[in-house]
């Protein structure tokens, strides 16, 4: 008998050890993937103090591969993805690029001129963040159905990005002989409205 029950567990045994690797090779997928964030430069900007330009050259890379991430989740979201790997590299990427935004206002103080803006930026990130949480919860659960109810908030988390961006292009488009910076995105569409 003891013969007999030792088989299914050498079995089993290979099938274990595949399944360690298989989970392994994810995480480090996620990890090595979510660490790529692909940011961008900016040039310093004319008109504006040290501090403003410290800010505008931290943020603005930032916020233009903010945008851009919150886009392709508006989209596979929209779609009902159910690819959990992309989606999780992506709410991995939001947070990264949240964090460290967040991180520099809190350290480096944000400037008058871009409070407002830093303010639609956080807001907007915390929406993200807490419908993350609840698409994550919904793909653990098989709970599909329950990812169209979460389109509308990212959705409403975009288009604050968005705008964000939009009023520091404003900001630093309006200094004399400020140099914008652009996304390098093209457009998309999501939800009916057009996204550059």
């Amino acid at each position: 008998m003891s013969r007999e029950s030792s088989r299914p567990n050498r079995r089993s045994a290979p099938f274990i050890v595949i399944s360690i690797l298989v989970l392994l090779g994810s995480i480090g997928v996620i990890i090595s993937t979510a660490n790529d964030l692909g940011i961008g430069t900016v040039e310093t900007a004319v008109g504006l103090t040290e501090e403003e330009n410290a800010y505008y050259e931290f943020v603005a890379p930032r916020l233009d591969r903010l945008v851009v991430e919150v886009d392709d989740v508006v989209v596979m979201v929209e779609g009902r993805s159910r690819d959990i790997l992309d989606l999780t590299i992506s709410g991995n990427r939001i947070e990264a690029l949240t964090e460290q935004i967040v991180s520099f206002g809190d350290e480096n103080g944000v400037p008058d001129r871009f409070a407002a803006i830093h303010q639609r930026i956080v807001a907007a990130t915390d929406t993200t963040s807490h419908t993350f949480d609840e698409a994550r919860e919904s793909l653990r659960t098989f709970n599909f159905s329950n990812m169209s109810n979460l389109v509308t908030n990212f959705v409403a988390a975009a288009d604050d990005l968005h705008a964000a961006q939009d009023q520091l292009e404003e900001i630093v488009g309006g200094t004399t002989g400020a140099i914008p910076h652009s996304t390098g995105a093209t457009a998309v569409q999501v939800a009916g409205h057009s996204r550059a």
